[in-house]
């Protein structure tokens, strides 16, 4: 499935691309997201949502992703 209209046509601000070092969804990335996972493992671990190597894996790659987007 692709995108028929072109991205300035998309509304949703949860949809857009990045486009500044400062962006607040690299800010919501690296802080609401990570302090999201934090609470959210107990629960996910209690139900073998999410084992605790793919925690592990989401928390470390995160940050290290932001940081690509922020210098590309």
């Amino acid at each position: 499935m692709r995108a028929t209209a072109p991205y300035t046509s998309i509304k949703t601000t949860d949809c857009r691309q990045f486009d500044s070092e400062s962006d607040e969804h690299l800010e919501w990335l690296e802080t609401t997201f990570i302090e999201y996972l934090s609470t959210m493992e107990p629960q996910c671990l209690a139900k073998n949502f999410l084992t605790k190597e793919a925690y592990q894996r989401l928390v470390m790659t995160t940050h290290p992703n932001a940081e690509c987007v922020r210098y590309l």
